[in-house]
């Protein structure tokens, strides 16, 4: 199938700090790579019949009150479909408050914990008011050796980049492939050097900006695991002007 079918779930409510250009990035790219492509958004109200036969799904992040706007349908019913897509290796991109949700519980700082999809057992917790927010600019490389190793081939690029905002701290409670090791930046909590998480078909992060704006790799990547090929069966297209703002931004993102 030669076509990118793109659930992007609740678009009004987790659109935070720029990710609807994560939606855009992927669709100029497919169309430059001449690869057909179908956006279907997903609200509380969208029939699964929708988006049941997606190849990518897309998520972003968004404050608490946002968050709560879609909690309920989540769990009650999306939750079903977003397990099985998972289990039967289903690709997706989950930012900040999406990846929270894919968790186990998430804690409120008076400690009340809200409960996650459960997909991945891991928890995060909010610091409310006692300590400074993760807030700031990003720079990791690619821990997840298979996504490393096609990355590196196809782009000699193995960095990622963006811009964190968060007051959550996300802890894994099973071993689980970080998605970047940091050289800027605090990620999933400030204590080891580890960011997002990558599992099957899904990544998980932290970082907005969008982050596909700043790392066309990436985008490239998802595209091609949701059509199930190598990043080498692409288009050849070319990619001055991205991998330029790529190096530029990394650059001074460390200084």
């Amino acid at each position: 199938m030669n076509k990118i079918k793109m659930a992007w779930f609740y678009p009004h409510e987790l659109n935070l700090y720029g990710d609807k250009g994560n939606v855009e990035i992927i669709k100029k790219r497919c169309g430059w790579f001449g690869i057909d492509f179908e956006l279907v958004n997903v609200t509380k109200l969208t029939n699964k019949n929708k988006y049941i036969d997606c190849n990518l799904v897309f998520m972003g992040g968004g404050p608490d009150s946002e968050q709560s706007l879609v909690y309920e349908d989540l769990i009650q019913n999306k939750k079903k479909f977003l397990t099985d897509y998972y289990n039967n290796g289903g690709v997706g991109l989950f930012i900040c408050g999406a990846y929270q949700l894919l968790g186990k519980y998430y804690q409120l700082s008076d400690g009340t914990k809200i409960d996650g999809l459960g997909l991945f057992n891991f928890y995060t917790k909010s610091i409310g008011v006692r300590e400074k927010r993760f807030v700031g600019n990003v720079v990791g490389n690619i821990a997840h050796p298979k996504t490393l190793k096609l990355l590196e081939e196809k782009y000699k690029l193995t960095s990622v980049i963006g811009f964190e905002n968060h007051g959550g701290r996300t802890y894994f409670l099973d071993d689980y492939e970080s998605f970047l090791t940091l050289e800027v930046g605090n990620g999933n909590n400030g204590e080891t050097k580890n960011e997002g998480l990558v599992s099957k078909g899904f990544i998980c992060s932290y970082l907005h900006g969008p982050i596909l704006h700043l790392n066309f790799h990436l985008a490239d990547f998802l595209i091609a695991s949701a059509l199930s090929i190598s990043v080498e069966d692409l288009k050849q297209i070319d990619n001055k002007l991205e991998l330029l703002l790529h190096k530029t931004n990394k650059n001074l993102f460390k200084r």
